[in-house]
């Protein structure tokens, strides 16, 4: 069984006037840009992501486009569903989620090794999928993959999706700083396919250790934590992690992207074959 840690909000915001379809609305989680509320949706459990400001409108613009996105990838077994989009009476937009049971960022317990290989291939195809309709989700990290209510994994958080078109504009002030950022992002160079296979590689890898490859420390600026990135000075997996396993993962966290892996559908044949070879190892599922 899955477990979460639940998180708690620094303060409860008011929750708006939503159409007569929702009941039991109530806040799920409160961000610096937006805020989720689960309900019921005509008897269906759901989650409702809204801007939290509505007088910000670079957050307005971002909502609004990563329902655009979502609706161009279209239904994907490894993508949160997008049920339905409204827009509030104040102008802000709404879009309506399948109800996931959580993120992996508060999993209490750190997956099994082949657990970990199966989450990569389905993100890995998710992504070749997000590809293929021609956006870049450039935010792959465990605070944007969720269990589903039927126990599989599923990609999230589009807020920062890119089009493949360089003719395209992207809405600016989305990226910040975390442990998870790919270095080309940090130099200010544009996003690619390599983008995202450093974003599976670094989400792997915090399921496996149980920590980020790159952790930013209590009282540590943003900057050193980015300074560690661009070197590429990452802590060690745990010892009992297969090497293929290791090797792959280090492949793809290559700070130069076109050092990567070829793209996010090689990364799910590969994981595929290392799962399918890798020797049984002590305790349930590895």
């Amino acid at each position: 069984m899955t477990s979460f840690v639940r998180t708690r909000t620094r303060s409860v915001p008011v929750t708006p006037k939503f159409p007569a379809r929702f009941t039991d609305v109530r806040v799920l989680h409160t961000g610096a840009r937006c805020t989720v509320f689960e309900a019921n949706e005509s008897g269906r459990p759901v989650a409702v992501k809204i801007p939290s400001n509505p007088d910000i409108a670079w957050i307005l613009e971002a909502v609004g486009r990563e329902g655009e996105v979502m609706r161009a990838i279209g239904e994907h077994p490894a993508i949160v569903s997008l049920r339905d989009h409204f827009v509030l009476a104040d102008g802000r937009p709404a879009l309506v989620f399948e109800r996931c049971a959580g993120s992996m960022r508060h999993l209490t317990r750190q997956p099994a090794l082949r657990s970990v290989l199966a989450i990569g291939v389905a993100v890995s195809g998710a992504l070749d999928a997000m590809h293929g309709a021609g956006y870049l989700h450039t935010d792959v990290c465990p605070a944007n993959l969720y269990v589903t209510a039927s126990g599989g994994s599923a990609l999230g958080g589009f807020n920062e999706a890119m089009s493949l078109n360089s003719a395209e504009v992207p809405v600016l002030g989305l990226h910040t700083t975390t442990e998870h950022t790919a270095p080309e992002l940090l130099e200010g160079a544009m996003p690619t396919a390599a983008t995202d296979v450093y974003g599976v590689a670094v989400t792997l890898f915090e399921l496996l250790a149980g920590h980020p490859a790159f952790p930013r420390y209590r009282g540590e600026a943003p900057a050193e934590t980015g300074l560690r990135i661009l070197r590429g000075t990452r802590l060690a997996l745990p010892a009992d992690v297969p090497i293929e396993v290791a090797d792959l993962l280090a492949w793809a966290l290559a700070v130069d992207p076109g050092c990567r892996p070829p793209g996010p559908a090689w990364m799910a044949e590969e994981l595929r074959r290392i799962s399918a070879h890798i020797a049984p190892r002590p305790g349930p599922g590895r």
